[in-house]
């Protein structure tokens, strides 16, 4: 019985030639049933229960997964994935063309919409409450998109809507004083 799996294992090495090797089944509280494998080999040689890759590296057949020479690594599978990065990726799909028209009203206004102002522009789009619905507020909304910020002014200020700007950096810790000599 395991002489014939290993068998069957080997044939499916020998006709796809390339594999992947199982780098984990997770950790203590990631399900066995999930492995994750690494980059794609190239299969040398095949002995018995072994296949050495290109790196004249061993792995027991049973820890490899036969794959095509054009597989790429596609990403976590949906299962993989944790439940608010699916349901965060349908949200923006539904909400994407009242975000390109809050990103058009900042450009006119030179990116000086508040929080406020910007909800009720959004609110008087056709099609926005609607769009809406699971996103508990404004801010999430504001969340779903990376180029968009959500940023308060003080203690109970006011919350304005901004864009991000990819060129910026945020500084942490002291920084020097340009007025000061040294």
């Amino acid at each position: 019985m395991n002489h014939n799996r290993m068998e069957k294992r080997a044939q499916r090495l020998e006709d796809t030639g390339w594999f992947r090797v199982m780098e984990s089944t997770g950790g203590k509280f990631t399900r066995g049933f999930k492995p994750e494998f690494g980059e794609v080999r190239k299969g040398q040689d095949i002995q018995g229960p072994l296949v050495t890759d290109d790196q004249n590296k061993d792995h027991l057949t049973k820890f490899v997964l036969p794959v095509s020479e054009t597989t790429e690594d596609a990403g976590p599978r949906r299962i993989e994935q944790k439940v608010s990065v699916v349901v965060d990726n349908t949200r923006r799909a539904r909400l994407k063309p009242f975000a390109e028209k809050l990103v058009e009203l900042l450009r006119r206004r030179r990116g000086l919409v508040t929080a406020a102002s910007a909800s009720k522009f959004l609110g008087e789009q056709r099609g926005f409450r609607e769009a809406m619905g699971g996103v508990p507020s404004f801010s999430a909304f504001v969340k779903l998109f990376p180029y968009l910020t959500l940023v308060t002014a003080g203690t109970g200020g006011v919350n304005t809507v901004r864009l991000t700007s990819p060129s910026r950096r945020r500084l942490t810790g002291k920084q020097r004083d340009p007025n000061m000599r040294v």
